[in-house]
């Protein structure tokens, strides 16, 4: 969750996100991403997520290459979103030596937002 994207209360929701390394070091260069997020929302502040992740090896097989667990924070609901708006993003997940030199990795990201809204009318 890097966005104002939570799911909604008691309901799953599920995103893909995919990229290709075109080029770098090995192990990584020509490998094709997918990741599937496979998220549900708990509560107006509370949104939690499984990610699986997958790539293509050397040969362009597809593998798996580990898996993540989210849960994502936000003050308020989005009706009550001020024009400045900030989540804390928790993460803790296991990867293969082929996509990361650290296989389990436990993060924490804050996530801030500016909203351009309308100023309304002006008289």
């Amino acid at each position: 969750m890097y966005l104002d994207e939570f799911s909604e209360i008691g309901k799953y929701g599920l995103d893909l996100h995919s990229s290709y390394v075109a080029q770098g070091e090995s192990p990584t260069v020509h490998q094709f991403r997918l990741t599937s997020e496979l998220s549900y929302g708990v509560n107006p502040n509370w949104d939690v997520a499984a990610y699986f992740l997958t790539s293509t090896d050397s040969g362009q097989q597809p593998r798996t290459d580990g898996i993540k667990a989210r849960a994502s924070w936000r003050k308020g609901e989005p009706s009550e979103k001020p024009l400045i708006y900030w989540a804390i993003n928790f993460e803790i997940g296991q990867a293969s030596k082929q996509i990361s030199p650290n296989e389990s990795t436990v993060e924490i990201k804050f996530i801030g937002f500016l909203e351009n809204r309308p100023m309304g009318n002006w008289y």
